[in-house]
């Protein structure tokens, strides 16, 4: 028995609460006096996601932690051990349809998750919310293998710094 739709609600806020990690594209943040050019990145990263293979790179890398933590899914609706088929076309249609966000919670039992991804439509990352060092550490590597980066900071920082 994993945790019903309210209570991995209740778990969202909680982690939301907490440490955040970021696994996307960029190594580090972009400083705000290059803004205009990270905008300019973004966008045409975003237009022409096919190409730059993102939602398969995001996707492989939500699939890889899946295979070491119990997970579930909210993404319309909240299902219990979803299937690699149910990730990648979540992160597609998110991608091509640019709207909605897609959440994976990992470590799942039937009160907690130990951690987190959120993924929305507009951002060149995701976002992992807890999860331990191992968890932290793992991530790093798989990142890497599917041609991303990870990195300890807020999700509301963005990929540029405001100073």
């Amino acid at each position: 028995m994993v945790m019903d739709e309210k209570r991995a609600l209740d778990v969202m806020d909680e982690l939301l609460s907490g440490a955040c990690h970021i696994m996307g594209v960029l190594p580090e943040r972009v400083p705000e006096a290059r803004k205009d050019e990270y905008l300019k990145f973004e966008s045409h990263m975003l237009e022409n996601f096919d190409g730059y293979r993102l939602a398969e790179r995001f996707s492989e890398a939500i699939l890889k932690l899946m295979c070491y933590y119990r997970s579930t899914m909210l993404y319309g609706k909240y299902s219990e051990s979803p299937t690699p088929y149910d990730v990648e076309f979540a992160v597609e249609d998110i991608m091509a349809n640019r709207s909605g966000s897609l959440v994976i919670f990992l470590g799942v039992t039937d009160k907690t998750a130990e951690a987190m991804i959120t993924f929305e439509w507009d951002c060149l990352y995701m976002a992992l919310y807890g999860g331990d060092e191992h968890m932290h550490t793992l991530a790093e590597a798989i990142a890497h293998s599917a041609g991303l980066y990870l990195r300890a900071g807020a999700e509301d920082d963005c990929d540029i710094i405001i100073m």
